[in-house]
Parts: C-alpha cells; sequence; structure tokens
C-alpha cells in the first residue's frame, strides 16, 4: 500500500537502487539531508526513512509510518481454530503494527506464548486440545505472565463463560460477531493502552 502522492512508479519497484529517502541498514544515506526532511519508522517492519515527501506507508509492508523512535512494536500470540476469523483479526492487529503469532489451540498459544513474551494474548474460549479457559489457567499459574494482557474472544451466547474468565484473570472480551468497527476499535484499545505502558 502506498500513499496517493507516492511517486513511485511501477518500474521503481524493481530499482535495486536505494531511493534517497530510504535509510540504509541504520545510516542516512549518503544524501545530504535537507532541514526540512523528517525520520520515519515503519510500525511494522521497522524500517527507516529519512524524507521530505509526505509518505505515509512503508514500501516493503504496507504498515503506517511513524516518527522515528516513537514506534513501540506490541507482540501478540493470537489463538483461534476458526481459519477466517483468525486471519480476519491477525489482519487488524498487523495493521495496527502488531507483530502477530498465530496458534490454533490453546496448547500451543501457550507453548508460543513462552516463546516470544508477548505483551498481549487473545485466546478463543472454544478450542480444540486445550481451550481458551484451559490456557488462560496455565498462563495466569505462570509468573512471567503475571502482568500479560490477555483477552478472551467469545460468540455472543458465552456470557457464562465470559464471566468465569474474568473471574479467572482474564483482562477483557471481545465478541466475535462484533461489527467490523467495533472488533477494530476494541482491539486498537488493547493495543494502544498497552503502547502507553511500554
Amino acid at each position: 500500500m502506498f500513499a496517493e502522492n507516492d511517486a513511485a512508479g511501477a518500474d521503481d519497484l524493481f530499482d535495486d537502487e536505494p531511493r534517497s529517502h530510504e535509510l540504509l541498514g541504520h545510516g542516512l544515506t549518503d544524501a545530504k539531508p535537507s532541514s526540512k526532511a523528517r525520520a520515519l519508522q515503519c510500525s511494522r517492519c521497522g524500517k527507516e526513512f529519512l524524507t521530505e515527501e509526505e509518505i505515509l506507508f512503508c514500501n516493503a509492508c504496507g504498515s503506517p509510518l511513524h516518527a522515528a523512535g516513537t514506534v513501540n512494536t506490541v507482540s501478540v500470540v493470537l489463538a483461534e481454530d476458526a481459519s477466517v476469523s483468525r486471519r480476519k483479526i491477525a489482519a487488524m492487529l498487523k495493521r495496527l503494527g502488531c507483530l502477530v503469532t498465530e496458534a490454533l489451540n490453546g496448547r500451543e498459544a501457550v507453548d508460543l506464548a513462552s516463546q516470544v513474551k508477548p505483551h498481549l494474548v487473545i485466546l478463543d474460549l472454544h478450542m480444540p486440545e486445550m481451550s481458551g479457559m484451559e490456557a488462560l489457567d496455565a498462563l495466569r499459574v505462570d509468573p512471567a505472565f503475571e502482568k500479560t494482557t490477555i483477552v478472551i474472544l467469545t460468540a455472543g451466547a458465552d456470557a457464562s463463560f465470559v464471566r468465569d474468565a474474568l473471574a479467572r484473570g482474564a483482562n477483557h472480551y471481545i465478541r466475535k460477531d462484533s461489527s467490523p468497527t467495533e472488533l477494530q476499535e476494541r482491539i486498537n484499545k488493547h493495543v494502544q493502552n498497552i503502547r502507553s505502558q511500554t
């Protein structure tokens, strides 16, 4: 995804020469930047840019750009056995600049969380092998996840399960049957809250 006024044409996509506004590694390009140049950083892949142009999105992965040094990448483990729902939520998280690790069941979620130490864990309640509730219990008994934000994914008819999950240490819940706008708003709220604390 590119900003409309990004002058890159189709030929530029295959040009091996660095564009003048890109940072090479962690150093600036050889071109001397003017006083109007701004340092920007991708919220997802971390690529850095030095530019006078009004570019809004990373030309490598399409994620939003922010002032360099201000990006707090949020790591997320997302456990959902329903592939359509999992892909939809993962896409929303990635648009917010999150690094998403996907799990198909609660057991995978616990194993992956132990490896990546995420800021946020999202668990569907009903999954094979190990349910979201069992994964929640397994994570909360581990001191490493005592303060990790854990959000439960639920269908609209799971009110009693939600109450139980909140009593067992879940921070919040998200209804899978919410409108796309409401779902995005709920996810964004959790991500921004974590960013404000890191």
